[in-house]
């Protein structure tokens, strides 16, 4: 199995995804999220790669 990058093996069932999604005009930290409950490593992946996606596509927040 090929590891996906972002993508990890949760500690009681299933996979989950890490990603940043977009960068705090305030503090210049990137705002990380968690999504979990995929059944296997490629629906992880291929959710992360639409958040990325979606996230690209989406105006960044200002204040």
């Amino acid at each position: 199995m090929s590891r996906v990058r972002g993508v990890y093996r949760d500690a009681k069932v299933g996979w989950y995804f890490e990603a940043a999604s977009h960068k705090d005009p305030v503090t210049g930290k990137w705002k990380q999220v968690t999504r979990r409950g995929f059944a296997t490593a490629a629906q992880a992946g291929h959710a992360r790669q639409a958040f990325l996606d979606e996230n690209e596509a989406a105006p960044t927040p200002t204040t």
